[in-house]
């Protein structure tokens, strides 16, 4: 059976997802698994009952209660969660990584990437340049299809 995970062990990424350190490594060799933060709660419920595996009804619950106390946007890429006195209306700066890693692009919300695609058009980028810019300020080493065009949508969003 697995050991309960630390608080020490648990950290937010920037991209808002959290990062769990394995005493242990996985059968693959991984120490860090990398899971969104409902996801941990659920888990930590399962833990905390003695079950071995979270399953689908408890998953659905933690959502349950989740929707209760947060709005949530659907984006295509994902779901975003919002504080019910906030929700995605209202313009969000864009938070920088406090550490060296990079960003995922389908991570980051709509308003949030539009809010730094101001700030490089602020600075002079356009066009090209501008996704180019914002992919560096991601920490991105190369931009795939989908996240170009998150970028390119952000953009109109933001000149719009």
């Amino acid at each position: 059976m697995a050991t309960p995970l630390r608080e020490e062990r648990v950290t937010l990424t920037s991209s808002g997802f959290v990062r769990c350190h394995l005493n242990t490594p996985c059968r693959d060799g991984t120490t860090p698994i990398v899971m969104e933060p409902l996801e941990l709660v659920a888990r930590r419920i399962t833990r905390a009952h003695g079950w071995q595996r979270t399953g689908a009804r408890i998953q659905a619950r933690v959502d349950d209660v989740a929707a209760r106390s947060h709005c949530k946007s659907n984006e295509g890429v994902g779901t975003f969660c919002w504080a019910k006195s906030r929700g995605p209306e209202i313009p969000v700066k864009f938070r920088r990584s406090s550490d060296a890693a990079s960003r995922v692009v389908d991570g980051i919300c709509m308003p949030e990437l539009a809010s730094l695609a101001r700030e490089i058009a602020e600075s002079g980028h356009s066009g090209d340049a501008a996704v180019v810019a914002i992919a560096r300020e991601l920490g991105l080493q190369r931009l795939r299809t989908t996240g170009r065009g998150r970028i390119e949508a952000a953009i109109a969003l933001s000149s719009g």
